[in-house]
Formats: structure tokens, sequence, C-alpha cells
């Protein structure tokens, strides 16, 4: 019994543990530009795998803020940011270093 213990109580601190050692990095983004924002796309720095994130609502008002998981945040930090905004006007910001901030506001620039 008290081996069969041990085994869940193992499985159970193992299970748990597991999330915390995936290093995801998670930023948040911020709005601070005077256009609501349709799409904000990221990519590893310097490829064309492009991905969509999931904006509240599917628009990010400006002023506004949402959180984002990088899944490849173990093993890159620089990734390539692209916004559309809702004026269809398109924004690169290339080489973004995530590992540096857990912020990052998009700007008109």
């Amino acid at each position: 019994m008290k081996t069969l213990t041990r085994a869940f109580t193992l499985l159970a601190v193992v299970g748990t543990a597991a999330p915390a050692l995936a290093a995801d990095l998670v930023i948040q983004f911020a709005n601070n530009t005077w256009v609501n924002v349709t799409k904000v796309e990221y990519a590893v720095a310097g490829s064309d795998a492009w991905t969509a994130a999931a904006l509240p609502a599917d628009l990010l008002k400006s002023g506004e803020f949402f959180e984002l998981t990088l899944p490849e945040g173990d093993t890159q930090c620089s990734f390539d940011l692209r916004l559309t905004k809702e004026d269809g006007s398109v924004h690169d910001r290339p080489a973004v270093d995530f590992c540096a901030a857990t912020y990052y506001h998009f700007a008109d620039q």
C-alpha cells in the first residue's frame, strides 16, 4: 500500500511540474496606436512561418492589451512581429528580443 501511495505521489508531483518545465515566453502586448489592430502575427526571427495570435474578440482596440504565449521560448528569444490595423495598414517589427522584456507595446513609428 505504501508503494502504491508513493507511486501516486510521484505521479502527482511529476504531472504538476511538467508545465513549469516548458520554457514558454509569456508576453503582454499593448496597442498604443490610435487605430484598432485586427491581426497580430509572429514568427521566429528571419523565418517566414507566421502564426496568427488569438486576439480577444478578434480585435485589439487602441489602449487595450492581451497576453501571448510563445511556445518556442525555450530555444528562441528573437521574434518578428507583424500587425494589421483596422485601416488595412500592415506594420512589421523585426527581431524583437522577448527574453529581455515581458511587455511589448505597439506604437506608431
